[in-house]
């Protein structure tokens, strides 16, 4: 890493709040406003650059640059949006900064190029921001060859995602500052206006609507298929919009549960969703939501075009009888909209599961029950279908529609339900009555 980047700059424009740019300069302007912000709010910044490598302490200094020319003969013809550097406590973290406004996309040898200067610069990371979405950061919508990884990261962000960072902080009054506080405000108006050129709607890919057709035309599907990549790319940018929409709806944050293997290779997460719709018709996510019961599994499927929302719960241990069991999970549903509802019930060993509707779970939980099963219930899943037939294939009205159901969902089931706990133990009543007879047998 370079000790001190700022020396390579041929010209040190900082970043402005407000700059005095041409109006047809968009996406010059929302760089800009947000690097600025970066440097005035820096707990904003720390939610944003923590998760892009940058270690922020409340004593680091944030300097950003927009337009950015360097002063040497690698640079020549490349000009990043923006430069963050991160000086702390005699360290220096820094990144250059690419962004796309409207439906234009990243160019992979406009990303390669810059990660090749940041690699001759010591630059630690290159950023891009664009209205695509990711899964995680890590997870570039643009495939760069792995050899340009090596001593430089890449991470992307949605200007969506940024905004719902700072949507949170506010919400939560975890600024504690009046000033930065109407700043963080200020930058979110303006992003959220549709005249930035920042965009909040997702439309999927062609490839989502012709894989609808090819599953309806039982035509087999192959993972060498252009419509197969489009459809789970489409697939794996709404789950990532859904989830910051449903964080901004809940004023908590969500995000998209993977496993390490996953989350560590976005090709391996890619593959197995591309596996997934193969073999099953399907693609499925899980949300995570702090300290709910657990995660919220949402399943897409093309044959029945249907989209459910499910979440699963471990049986309590501490009963005798498997109504009990049963009672002890519609009781914390109680008096809650659960029309179209069904409660799946999974038992022990070999015995098949059961499946019933809510409300006649409730009115007789032994619906749920097997005649003769004297097993209790190992684990509950509730679930509730979104039926959306036409509407599946719809490219502009699927991700809207998802949405109202993954928050109805929510809503009516998720926030109520609550993990099994044991009780503590308790000193026996009889404990000293137990001493007593002892001692007057001695």
């Amino acid at each position: 890493m370079a000790k001190d980047i700022e020396k390579f700059l041929k010209n040190k424009k900082v970043a402005r709040l407000i700059p005095s740019l041409a109006d047809s300069k968009k996406e010059e302007r929302a760089t800009s406003s947000l690097l600025a912000t970066f440097m005035l709010v820096p707990d904003f910044a720390k939610s944003v650059l923590a998760t892009a490598g940058a270690k922020i302490s409340s004593s680091a200094k944030i300097k950003c640059y927009t337009e950015v020319l360097f002063d040497t003969k690698e640079a020549v013809g490349m000009r990043p949006d923006g430069l963050i550097v991160v000086s702390n406590r005699g360290r220096q973290w820094a990144a250059l900064v690419e962004a796309k406004i409207g439906n234009a996309e990243h160019d992979v040898q406009q990303i390669e190029g810059y990660l090749t200067l940041a690699r001759i610069l010591g630059v630690d990371a290159v950023i891009t921001i664009s209205n695509q979405f990711a899964m995680l950061p890590t997870h570039h919508p643009v495939k760069v060859s792995k050899q340009k990884l090596r001593s430089v990261d890449l991470y992307h962000f949605s200007w969506l995602s940024i905004i719902s960072k700072g949507f949170l902080l506010y919400a939560n009054d975890s600024i504690g500052d009046r000033e930065q506080d109407y700043v963080l405000r200020e930058l979110a108006y303006y992003l959220e206006d549709p005249s930035s050129g920042v965009s909040s709607n997702v439309i999927m890919q062609p490839g989502w609507a012709s894989v609808c057709d090819m599953v309806r035309q039982q035509t087999p599907l192959r993972a060498s298929m252009p419509e197969i990549e489009d459809a789970v790319s489409s697939w794996q940018q709404v789950t990532r919009f859904l989830s910051i929409q449903l964080s901004k709806d809940i004023e908590s944050s969500v995000s998209i549960h993977l496993t390490r293997a996953k989350a560590q290779d976005s090709q391996a997460n890619f593959k197995a969703d591309v596996s997934n719709i193969i073999a099953k018709y399907q693609l499925d996510v899980f949300f995570r939501i702090p300290d709910a019961a657990s995660l919220i599994r949402m399943s897409a499927n093309f044959h029945s075009r249907k989209v459910m929302f499910s979440m699963s719960l471990a049986a309590p241990k501490d009963k005798q009888r498997a109504t009990a069991s049963i009672n002890w999970l519609t009781r914390q549903l109680k008096d809650k909209d659960m029309s179209g509802v069904r409660i799946i019930a999974h038992w022990p060993r070999r015995t098949s599961s059961t499946c019933c509707d809510f409300q006649d779970v409730v009115e007789d939980p032994s619906t749920l029950i097997l005649e003769g099963c004297r097993e209790l219930p190992t684990e509950f899943e509730i679930i509730k279908d979104l039926e959306l037939a036409a509407t599946f294939k719809a490219r502009r009205k699927f991700a809207a529609e998802v949405g109202e159901g993954l928050l109805d969902f929510y809503e009516q089931v998720g926030q109520w339900l609550c993990v099994w706990v044991p009780k503590a133990p308790r000193v026996p009543k009889s404990s000293e009555a137990t001493e007593e007879e002892f001692a007057d047998s001695l």
